[in-house]
């Protein structure tokens, strides 16, 4: 009987106001700690570019530049990080960071005598 109650209570919109000082439905539930909408829409639009131009590196100067950029990660990760996950020197990561460099360097200049 109460989901029957339930079903048949007329519906609220988010901006309707609910409170006797005019508050409406949606400030009242806003999540203030949550990025506004635009931002994420941003943040994923620049993460689907970044990796339309990391298909053009090999998979560890992919991986490399994920980590550095922090393009997965909320923090970018330092050279000598890098190089303890991986098993590496500090100079080694620089090394294969320059690589990449080059690549991207390369697609770009390609990309724009083409338009």
């Amino acid at each position: 009987m109460a989901a029957l109650l339930i079903s048949v209570q007329p519906l609220t919109q988010l901006q309707q106001p609910i409170t006797d000082d005019g508050a409406a439905l949606q400030e009242v539930w806003a999540d203030t700690q949550a990025p506004p909408p635009a931002a994420l829409l941003a943040e994923a639009h620049m993460r689907r570019g970044a990796e339309a131009c990391l298909v053009h590196l090999t998979e560890r100067e992919a991986f490399l530049v994920r980590l550095r950029s922090g393009l997965y990660a909320h923090e970018p990760q330092s050279g000598q990080a890098i190089g303890g996950l991986l098993g590496v020197s500090r100079a080694r990561v620089r090394q294969w960071e320059k690589q990449a460099c080059v690549t991207l360097s390369r697609l770009r200049q390609s990309s724009v005598r083409a338009e």
